[in-house]
C-alpha cells in the first residue's frame, strides 16, 4: 500500500495512532489493508526516519523536512545523537512464517527423525541393553527434546538466541511452520548452524519487564518444537504438548501483580490437566487484565514488539535452548549414568530405585504390613490427584510426578518426606536447582522448627557445607534428651497408631472408589459392545440363550453360531482374572465379563466417601505429630551421646576425622537421628563413601 495514506493520517494525529486505529481509519476511507501490509508500510517509513513508535504503542510523525529525512534515517539506524526517544532498535520485528497442516508436520517429524538416525552412532551391541539403561536413555532423549525451562532474554539477542515470528491460524497445535531458508535473518541462520540439537521453544505471549534500568523479554507460555532444513525451507514442527508456564515469568509477574505464585498459576492453569493454549490465554487475560499492553489474540499475532513499553504483548517468539540450560546439563548427567557399570550403579540411590536385587548390606523394609500397605500421612491439604501421586510414589521403586509450576508438586514432596520420616525411613532430596531445595527445606523446617531433623548440605551462596562428620560431631557434643510423652500425656506411639489407622481407612475408601470408577467405565463399554452385537444377530438367535435354544432350524443355527464362536473366538477369560476384552471378543465373553463386573459392584456395596472433617483432622494430626516423632528420633540420651563421642574419637586420625572412614553402620546411626538430607547435586556425596550415602526412601 502507499505510504502517503499513512503520512496523511499521522499528520492529522499529533498524539499518534495505534496499528489498529490506522487500519480502522484506512478502511473508513475506503482503503482495504491487511495487518501485514500496514506493518510493511510503517516499517518502511520507520527505516526512513519519518515515523517512530512511542512508549504507548502509538505511531507518530517525526515532522522532518524532506532534505533532512535521509540524514535522520541514517542517524537513527546508527543510534547516534539526535535519535528519537523510541529508536528503531527498541522495536523488534517479527519474521513471517506460513502454517502447514498437521499431516505435513508429521511428515517433517519423520524426516527429522530419519536425519537424526543417520547422524546417530550405530546402536547395535552384542547384548541387549538392560531395562534400567533403556529407561535412562529414554529419559535423556526426552530432556534433549524439550528445550523449555526458565527462559529470559534481552533485546540485543534478537535474531541470535530468539526470534519474533508471526503466523496465522492455530500455529500452536500439531502444526508446522515454515519459511524459505534464504528469507531467514542471517544472524539466525548462523545461530542455527551452530546447533546440534534441533529443538526450540515457542513462547507466547511476550512480556517486557524493566528492572534496574535493564529491559528483559520473557514468554509466559512455552511449547516445545523441533526444526529442520529441507528442500530450501526452514520448518518448525510444533509438538502436541500442553503449554507450560515459564517459571521466571511467573515469578516476576506474581511480584508485579502482587499475587502469590501458586495463586496466579492456579488462576492461569485452571483445573484442566491439559489445557489448550486458547484457554490459558483467556485465563491469563482475566487474571492480569491491567498488565496487558495489547489484547491477546494468538491467531492474529502482532508483527512487532516495542521493548520500550512494559506489559504483556500479543507477540510470539522462537527461543533456542541455552547451551548452559538445566535440561542440557541434566541430559548429560543421565547419559553418563546410563553408561555406569553395575557395581557403580548398585552403590548409589539409582541402584536402589532401578535394580530388582537390593545392594549388599542394604536396609530391608521394616514396615510390618509390607510396602503395599504404605499410606500417605499428608501434613498439607492435598487434592485427590495429589494424594494418588504420593501413594503411588510410596509404593513403587520409581515414580515420575509431572506438572506445570503451581500445581502442587512441592506439597506432594513435603508430605512424602514427612510420611517417610515419621515411619522410620530416611530421605535424600536432591536437585540441580536451589529453588525447590529452598522451598521444600523451608516448609519442612516450619513443620518442626525446634526439631532439627533436616540437614541442608550446601546452600546457594556456598557458605554452608555440612556432611556426615559435622552431624556426628553435633551428636557427640551434647546429650539430647527429650520427654517421651506430650503435654496431654498421650504417647507418641498411640497417636501414630490412630493417625495411621485413619489414613488406611481413607486409602481403602479411595481404592474402592478407583475400582468402582474403573468397573463403571468397563461396564458402559462392554454393555454397548454387547448391544451392537445383538443388533446384528438374527432375531431368533438374539432372543434366546444357547442353553434354551429349541430344536429344528432355529436351534441348529444357534448351536452352530455358538460352536463357531467357541472354536474361533478369542476368550478374554482364559487363564486370567483380567476383565479386559480383546477387540474381537464375542457375546458369551462380553456377557460373562458384564456379569462378573456387576457382581463385583454388588460386593463393593454402596459408594463411600471419606468425611471432609476427618480428612482435615488427619492433616492437622500429622502436622502436630511430626515434631513429636522427630523429637523422639533425636532423643539419644546420655548413652547415645557417649557412643557417638567414642565413635568420633575412633575415627580421628592425626587430630582430624576422615569422612572416608565412616562405614554403613555410622551412616545408619546418623540417619536414625537426622532422617532428611537436602543436597544441590547427587554428586555431592556427603561422606565421600558410596556405601554411606543416604538413599531415597530407605
Amino acid at each position: 500500500m502507499g505510504a502517503d495514506s499513512i503520512r496523511r493520517i499521522l499528520a492529522l494525529s499529533p498524539r499518534g495512532q495505534t496499528s489498529d486505529q490506522l487500519i480502522w481509519r484506512l478502511k473508513a476511507g475506503g482503503i482495504r489493508v491487511s495487518g501485514d501490509q500496514l506493518l510493511a508500510g510503517l516499517q518502511a517509513l520507520q527505516h526512513s526516519g519519518e515515523v517512530v513508535l512511542d512508549r504507548n504503542g502509538r505511531w507518530t510523525m517525526c515532522h522532518l523536512s524532506g532534505k533532512d529525512t535521509g540524514a535522520a534515517s541514517a542517524n537513527l539506524r546508527a543510534g547516534g545523537a539526535g535519535a528519537s526517544p523510541q529508536a528503531p532498535e527498541a522495536v523488534l520485528t517479527a519474521m513471517p512464517l506460513s502454517s502447514m497442516p498437521a499431516q505435513a508436520s508429521r511428515d517433517m517429524s519423520d524426516d527429522v527423525a530419519g536425519a537424526d538416525a543417520a547422524e546417530a552412532p550405530d546402536p547395535a551391541s552384542p547384548a541387549p541393553a538392560p531395562p534400567w539403561q533403556a529407561l535412562l536413555s529414554y529419559y535423556e532423549s526426552t530432556l534433549r527434546l524439550d528445550p523449555r525451562g526458565s527462559i529470559e532474554q534481552f533485546a540485543d539477542r534478537h535474531g541470535t538466541q530468539f526470534q519474533l515470528f508471526r503466523a496465522a491460524g492455530n500455529w500452536w497445535h500439531e502444526a508446522a511452520l515454515e519459511i524459505a531458508e534464504d528469507a531467514l535473518p542471517a544472524t539466525l541462520r548462523e545461530a542455527l548452524a551452530r546447533r546440534n540439537d534441533r529443538v526450540l521453544a515457542l513462547g507466547y505471549p511476550l512480556s517486557v519487564f524493566e528492572e534496574d534500568s535493564v529491559t528483559t523479554l520473557l514468554p509466559a507460555l512455552l511449547i516445545p518444537a523441533r526444526w529442520a532444513f529441507a528442500d530450501g525451507q526452514w520448518r518448525v514442527s510444533v509438538a502436541d504438548d500442553a503449554p507450560s508456564l515459564n517459571p521466571r515469568w511467573l515469578k516476576l509477574m506474581a511480584r508485579r501483580s502482587r499475587q502469590r505464585q501458586e495463586v496466579l498459576a492456579q488462576r492461569i492453569l485452571g483445573d484442566d490437566p491439559a489445557p489448550a493454549l486458547t484457554t490459558l490465554v483467556d485465563n491469563l487475560s482475566r487474571a492480569l487484565a491491567t498488565h496487558l499492553a495489547q489484547p491477546l489474540r494468538p491467531g492474529e499475532l502482532a508483527g512487532h514488539c516495542s521493548t520500550a513499553q512494559e506489559g504483556i504483548h500479543n507477540a510470539a517468539a522462537l527461543f533456542l535452548p541455552d547451551e548452559s540450560s538445566f535440561t542440557r546439563a541434566a541430559a548429560d548427567d543421565v547419559a553418563r549414568m546410563a553408561g555406569w557399570e553395575e557395581e557403580a550403579r548398585r552403590a548409589c540411590a539409582l541402584g536402589a530405585m532401578l535394580d530388582e536385587a537390593p545392594a549388599a548390606g542394604g536396609r530391608q523394609d521394616t514396615d510390618p504390613a509390607g510396602p503395599a500397605a504404605r499410606v500417605v500421612l499428608n501434613v498439607d491439604a492435598l487434592s485427590t490427584s495429589q494424594r494418588d501421586a504420593a501413594t503411588t510414589a510410596l509404593n513403587n521403586p520409581l515414580t515420575v510426578i509431572q506438572g506445570p509450576p503451581g500445581t502442587g508438586k512441592s506439597q506432594v514432596i513435603v508430605s512424602l518426606i514427612a510420611t517417610l520420616a515419621m515411619t522410620g525411613h530416611s530421605v535424600l532430596f536432591a536437585s540441580r536447582n536451589h529453588q525447590p531445595l529452598d522451598e521444600v527445606g523451608e516448609r519442612l523446617v516450619r513443620l518442626a522448627p525446634d526439631r532439627p531433623f533436616v540437614v541442608r548440605t550446601r546452600d546457594q551462596g556456598g557458605e554452608q557445607d555440612t556432611g556426615f562428620v559435622d552431624i556426628l560431631q553435633r551428636l557427640a557434643d551434647a546429650p539430647q534428651q527429650m520427654p517421651a510423652l506430650d503435654d496431654d500425656g498421650f504417647g507418641v506411639e498411640e497417636r501414630f497408631a490412630d493417625l495411621h489407622r485413619l489414613a488406611q481407612e481413607r486409602e481403602t475408601i479411595r481404592r474402592a472408589e478407583r475400582e468402582r470408577e474403573a468397573i463403571d467405565l468397563r461396564l458402559s463399554e462392554h454393555v454397548e459392545r454387547a448391544r451392537r452385537i445383538r443388533d446384528r444377530l438374527p432375531p431368533e438367535v438374539e432372543s434366546r440363550s444357547p442353553e434354551s435354544a429349541p430344536g429344528g432350524l432355529a436351534g441348529l443355527i444357534t448351536r452352530i453360531w455358538v460352536l463357531l464362536r467357541r472354536l474361533f473366538g478369542r476368550s478374554a477369560l482364559d487363564a486370567s482374572d483380567e476383565t479386559t476384552l480383546s477387540p474381537d471378543a464375542g457375546l458369551p465373553d462380553l456377557d460373562a465379563v458384564i456379569a462378573r463386573d456387576r457382581a463385583r459392584l454388588a460386593q463393593l456395596g454402596p459408594a463411600r466417601t471419606f468425611p471432609e472433617p476427618d480428612d482435615q483432622r488427619l492433616c492437622e494430626a500429622a502436622r502436630a505429630l511430626l515434631p513429636a516423632m522427630m523429637r523422639k528420633r533425636l532423643d539419644i540420651g546420655p548413652d547415645g551421646h557417649t557412643l557417638f563421642a567414642e565413635r568420633l574419637a575412633a575415627l580421628a586420625f592425626g587430630g582430624k576425622v576422615e569422612s572416608a572412614r565412616l562405614d554403613r553402620d555410622d551412616a545408619q546411626s546418623i540417619l536414625a537421628c537426622y532422617p532428611v538430607w537436602i543436597t544441590p547435586a547427587l554428586s555431592d556425596i556427603v561422606t565421600g563413601h558410596p556405601a554411606a550415602a543416604p538413599r531415597l526412601g530407605t
